[in-house]
C-alpha cells in the first residue's frame, strides 16, 4: 500500500473545485458553514466505517480538518484499506 499525500491549502481548492475528487470536510458543522471548499461534503469525525458505506473506493478522495490530525488519521486508514487519498495539511478559513 501506498500513502495518502498532503497538499497544501492552494492545491487542496484547486483539487476540490475540479470535480475530481470526493471532498470531505471532518470539521464541526459550524466551520463547515463558515468557511467550507467548493463540492465538500460535511462528515464531522468520520470514521473508516462511514467511509466504506459510501461505497466509492474507486474515487480519488480529499480530506481535511481543522488541524490535519482528524484527517491525517482517517486517510491513513482510508489508504490501507486501498483508496487514493489526498489530505489539506494547512487550515481552511
Amino acid at each position: 500500500m501506498g500513502k495518502f499525500q498532503i497538499v497544501n491549502r492552494m492545491k487542496g481548492r484547486t483539487m476540490a473545485e475540479s470535480g475530481d475528487f470526493l471532498v470531505i470536510d471532518l470539521r464541526e458543522k459550524e466551520l463547515y458553514d463558515l468557511y467550507h471548499l467548493n463540492n465538500a461534503i460535511s462528515m464531522p469525525d468520520a470514521t473508516i466505517d462511514e467511509i466504506e458505506r459510501l461505497n466509492k473506493r474507486d474515487a480519488q478522495w480529499l480530506l481535511y480538518c481543522e488541524r490535519g490530525n482528524l484527517s491525517f488519521r482517517l486517510a491513513s486508514k482510508m489508504v490501507k484499506n486501498g483508496y487514493r487519498v489526498y489530505a489539506i495539511g494547512e487550515p481552511i478559513v
